[in-house]
């Protein structure tokens, strides 16, 4: 089978106006070549990376190349505004991320043409909260129930429930609790039982009485790192264990290079990360993205940016929303057509 190839080109203005005006982005058919297997979806690579304002970048598909590709704008807008803005050690972490924005939004495009198509849970959580780690497991169980659930993409977003937090806070767990909440600290012990029972309900075990609280930002750094070596979801799941369970302290560098090198990083990138800023804005953008969609409370799972269920919902309704969004990629029926021009011409 041949396939065509599309060429993306995404043109920006000078520095100072590239804030202020939208990205040009067009999609032009050129030849044709190999078609890569359906198995593994469209490849896509950078043909050139000149500067800050100008890339190209060709997409190969199984199928025609679709107007879907359009789509593609507001990821082009997005990155060349950040590649203006970014020091030079970030851009080529915004590069790998626009070409798998590019390759998820040509897959969702192509569920028109294709069954085999994928759906992205994003999901909102900090390591410091306790539904967020309730959550996960009845995500978790939900998922393994979903008829279609090889091919859902999660990816993990950053939250910080306080974002102020030191780098450890001192004192009881319950007694910051009541004076937080204005009740008294066996009302408070009292919800950490219960929640407890909940978690333990769930396959979590939970130990307040050794939790460490403390600041979560550079913790959010390195499962961004760990999503650069596949490997998110099981940082994820190795710090929530660390501070609901171990009693560990998730601020405390050692700590997190020693978690990371657990699950399979490699030392020293861990350590030069965490000596740095690296993936500093990426937690930021996730938290500003999520202040731009209304989330204010975590856990919260959003389906391909549609679709949205916040809060530790019974893993019932998290099926219901899998299936809800698996039934979104069905394409818009059309009525009635006429006389009209595709990018194969009139």
């Amino acid at each position: 089978m041949r396939s065509r190839i599309a060429t993306i080109t995404s043109n920006g203005s000078s520095a100072a106006a590239r804030a202020s005006s939208p990205a040009m982005v067009t999609v032009n058919a050129v030849t044709s070549a190999r078609s890569p297997s359906r198995d593994h979806g469209p490849i896509v690579r950078a043909t050139s990376w000149k500067s800050s304002s100008t890339a190209t970048f060709v997409l190969a598909s199984p199928e025609p190349v679709t107007p879907v590709m359009l789509h593609t704008v507001v990821l082009a807008r997005k990155l060349l505004r950040r590649q203006g803005q970014a020091s030079r050690a970030s851009r080529e972490s915004h590069r790998r991320e626009f070409l798998r924005s590019l390759v998820a939004a040509y897959t969702r495009g192509s569920c028109l043409l294709n069954e085999g198509c994928s759906v992205d849970v994003e999901i909102w959580s900090d390591i410091a909260c306790p539904w967020c780690y309730i959550g996960k497991r009845r995500f978790e169980t939900a998922l393994a129930r979903f008829e279609h659930r090889g091919e859902v993409r999660v990816i993990w977003r950053s939250f910080e429930l306080d974002p102020e937090a030191p780098r450890e806070r001192a004192g009881d767990r319950a007694v910051r609790l009541a004076e937080k909440y204005a009740i008294t600290i066996e009302r408070a012990r009292e919800m950490e039982q219960q929640l407890t029972g909940v978690a333990a309900s769930e396959g979590v075990e939970f130990r307040f009485d050794i939790a460490r609280s403390g600041a979560t930002f550079d913790a959010h750094r390195i499962i961004h790192l760990a999503g650069e070596h596949g490997l998110q979801d099981a940082m994820k799941e190795r710090l929530l264990r660390a501070y609901f369970t171990e009693g560990e302290l998730v601020s405390d560098h050692q700590t997190l290079a020693r978690m990371a090198v657990e699950v399979g990083l490699a030392e020293d990138e861990v350590s030069e990360t965490l000596a740095g800023e690296r993936y500093a804005e990426q937690v930021r953008d996730d938290e500003q993205t999520a202040s731009q969609l209304g989330i204010r409370a975590v856990p919260t799972f959003v389906i391909d940016r549609a679709l949205g269920a916040s809060g530790a919902q019974p893993p019932d309704a998290l099926l219901d929303l899998l299936r809800q969004g698996w039934a979104n990629r069905s394409p818009v029926s059309v009525v009635t057509a006429g006389e009209a021009c595709g990018i194969d011409g009139c």
